[in-house]
């Protein structure tokens, strides 16, 4: 199993590098003509939803007990991969 401290630095590193990735996405969608603009912020809102669902269980990891860590690393893997979808998804839908 994964070193639970290697592990929360890794999602630490996604965290940062996924809000970059939304800001830049959000400065395209400004960018797009109007009649469409609306409809890209009003994706990448539900991004920064699930984004912020994420940060709430990697919250619980973080304080999380030894016996829960791997229940919710599983749980947080899950959620990453839902998320990261998402956010393909929406950069097809921009570009």
């Amino acid at each position: 199993m994964e070193n639970r401290e290697h592990y929360q630095g890794k999602m630490e590193a996604l965290r940062i590098e996924w809000v970059t990735e939304l800001d830049k996405l959000a400065a395209r969608a400004d960018k797009a003509k109007e009649d469409t603009k609306q409809g890209y912020h009003d994706q990448i809102e539900v991004l920064r939803s699930k984004h912020a669902s994420i940060l709430s269980k990697l919250q619980e990891l973080i304080t999380s007990s030894d016996d829960a860590w791997g229940d919710l690393k599983e749980g947080r893997d899950l959620s990453r991969a839902q998320l990261k979808d998402a956010y393909t998804k929406t950069i097809a839908r921009i570009n």
